[in-house]
């Protein structure tokens, strides 16, 4: 006699979009963007294009994450926030300044990183019966349920 296998279990769709969800993917998006580029995520997506030359030795030293040759980092006007129209007007200067603020900032941003979702499971599973009341009560009354709906 043959032997049954097991059913394969079904991949369910999240339904609708949970607002939760979405602060904590712009928290992540906002440790990146201060590690990296030196402002908020909006701040890099709507910033001037103001980033000055850099000359190479500058740029070398600012890559390695170091003080440039001007003194200890003489970030130059418009390197404080790079934004992406520094990186399309003025990219070996950009990318340097990123490179350098990644090497500066990678451990604060693995820290903050792993705190931010630590923080935000068990948030979600304390405030579970809340969340529930809120979403039945609240959400779904105004926004809908379901796939298209928004919850908490």
């Amino acid at each position: 006699m043959a032997r049954r296998t097991k059913a394969k279990r079904r991949v369910t769709r999240q339904a609708g979009i949970k607002l939760l969800n979405v602060l904590e993917s712009y928290t992540y998006a906002a440790i990146l963007s201060r590690g990296l580029m030196g402002g908020s995520p909006l701040a890099v997506l709507t910033g001037e294009g103001d980033i000055e030359s850099y000359n190479e030795v500058d740029r070398n030293f600012l890559a390695m994450g170091r003080p440039t040759a001007d003194g200890p980092m003489s970030l130059r006007a418009g390197a404080q926030v790079v934004s992406l129209r520094d990186i399309i007007e003025k990219p070996g200067d950009s990318f340097a300044v990123l490179q350098g603020n990644a090497r500066n900032n990678l451990l604060p941003m693995a820290f903050q990183s792993i705190v931010t979702g630590f923080s935000f499971r068990f948030a979600k599973r304390m405030l579970r019966k809340p969340i529930a009341n809120v979403n039945k009560n609240l959400m779904a009354p105004i926004f809908g349920k379901g796939r298209d709906g928004v919850a908490l």
